[in-house]
């Protein structure tokens, strides 16, 4: 019987096969969670998080439904103006060291592991970074540390913005479908304009100059008519006729 794997932070290994990675165990959930802890320190540390950062708080805008409130110089929970508390980029709902264990997993799923190296997880956490593919808060510091300190109505307030912050996305998506699709069929309409215009141009190029006299010749020998005469148009009456 196979005995249960005591790493609970990963899928997919096999408990009775001894998963080494780098000098890992990765069934040994202890050193798995020091090397991405390793890992998101490593994260924090690249040029790649410090433009995620600067841009993330460069854009902050409308991350709530209040209007009158501008996030843009304000923190969106308590309204305190970034001149006195400084604004911070929170991950949520997905932490940044649950977003390398989240790729690590991936690697595991699709049987990466022997072709990845450790540095490749910080490569490709801060990718999905710089695609904006994260998804966050902007929020002033005093705020963000209430959060991690576990202050009831700031937690509600931050899921509030981000259940905002995906309903305009969703919102927002049929318009940019709409304009994608409207691009993808001008592409399509145009590649078989030039296709038919090539196939045009083929034709045009290929068909020899018919002779009309030749051609006469040709219908007269298969119907197997003697030519018997220059005048075809006597011949081929009677064949024109059969037919």
């Amino acid at each position: 019987m196979a005995k249960e794997s005591l790493n609970s932070l990963l899928d997919g290994l096999d408990p009775d096969a001894e998963t080494i990675y780098f000098g890992i165990d990765l069934q040994n959930e202890k050193e798995f969670t020091f090397f991405i802890k390793k890992t998101e320190f490593l994260c924090r540390k690249t040029q790649e998080y410090d433009v995620w950062q600067r841009r993330t708080k460069m854009m902050a805008a409308n991350q709530n439904r209040d209007t009158s409130k501008d996030d843009s110089s304000n923190c969106p929970i308590c309204g305190i103006s970034y001149q006195y508390a400084p604004p911070e980029s929170h991950h949520h709902p997905v932490t940044l060291f649950n977003l390398c264990i989240n790729t690590f997993q991936e690697w595991i799923y699709d049987n990466l592991l022997r072709d990845k190296f450790p540095l490749d997880l910080v490569q490709e956490v801060m990718n999905i970074h710089l695609c904006n593919e994260v998804e966050h808060v902007v929020l002033c510091k005093h705020c963000h540390e209430k959060y991690h300190n576990g202050e009831g109505t700031t937690r509600e307030e931050l899921q509030k913005i981000i259940d905002y912050k995906r309903s305009v996305k969703i919102a927002e998506a049929p318009a940019t479908l709409k304009e994608a699709l409207e691009i993808q069929r001008n592409i399509r309409r145009d590649e078989t304009n030039a296709r038919n215009k090539r196939r045009r141009e083929l034709l045009t190029d290929d068909l020899p100059s018919l002779d009309r006299t030749s051609l006469l010749n040709d219908i007269l020998a298969q119907a197997g008519i003697p030519i018997e005469t220059d005048d075809l148009s006597v011949k081929l009456d009677p064949v024109l006729n059969q037919q």
